[in-house]
């Protein structure tokens, strides 16, 4: 008599898919920062609040945050990404980077035209 194998429904499909019970892992990257302007008659920088915005490759926005300090955080997928900040209408600063899987990438801005 040959053995029968049975197989729950529910993890039928699950078990093509990579494992019942198990979920599938999609691998992040990090891409963090700070907002800076520096310059004036003291030559410092400080922190800046800005509109963070995140555009893939395909200049389509992923991500957008508005910090206060200035400091940025986001876990998207791996790929290469231009992120821009602005403030009370222009440009801060914009950065090209590519974040790879499991790694965080800085794209710290800095705006030295401070007057």
């Amino acid at each position: 008599m040959r053995p029968r194998i049975f197989i729950a429904p529910a993890c039928a499909l699950a078990v093509v898919a990579g494992g019942c019970g198990s979920q599938a892992v999609v691998p992040t990257a990090r891409i963090t920062g700070i907002v800076k302007l520096c310059g004036g008659l003291s030559n410092k920088c400080f922190t800046e609040p800005a509109r963070i915005t995140v555009l893939d490759a395909n200049h389509r926005e992923v991500a957008r945050s508005h910090p206060l300090d200035g400091r940025f955080s986001f876990a998207l997928a791996p790929g290469r990404y231009t992120v821009s900040a602005k403030a009370d209408g222009y440009v801060i600063g914009t950065v090209s980077v590519s974040a790879a899987a499991g790694d965080t990438t800085h794209a710290n801005i800095t705006n030295n035209d401070v007057e």
